[in-house]
C-alpha cells in the first residue's frame, strides 16, 4: 500500500523543492509548472524547474522570469 504524505506537511517540513514535467512539455505542463513555482517562491521555498526538454519557443512566454532551465548532466547530475 502507498503512505500518502499530506501536501501540508510537505511543504512545512520541506524547503527545496525540484519541479519537472514530461518530455515535450505543452501550455499545460509549462503553466502548471510556473504556477507551482510562483506559490512555492511566496512561501519562502527554494525551487528549482529543470525539464529534459527545450521550453517550446511559442511557450517562452510563460516563463517570463526565465527560471526554467533545459537539463543538463554536465551541470545537473551531482
Amino acid at each position: 500500500m502507498i503512505d500518502f504524505i499530506p501536501l501540508q506537511k510537505l511543504l512545512n517540513d520541506n524547503n527545496s523543492f525540484l519541479l519537472t514535467t514530461h518530455v515535450n512539455p505543452d501550455a499545460d505542463a509549462i503553466g502548471s509548472e510556473i504556477a507551482i513555482y510562483l506559490v512555492l517562491k511566496k512561501l519562502g521555498k527554494s525551487v528549482n524547474i529543470i525539464n529534459f526538454s527545450e521550453t517550446p519557443y511559442n511557450l517562452a512566454f510563460l516563463d517570463t522570469g526565465n527560471v526554467i532551465e533545459q537539463y543538463d548532466s554536465s551541470k545537473h547530475d551531482h
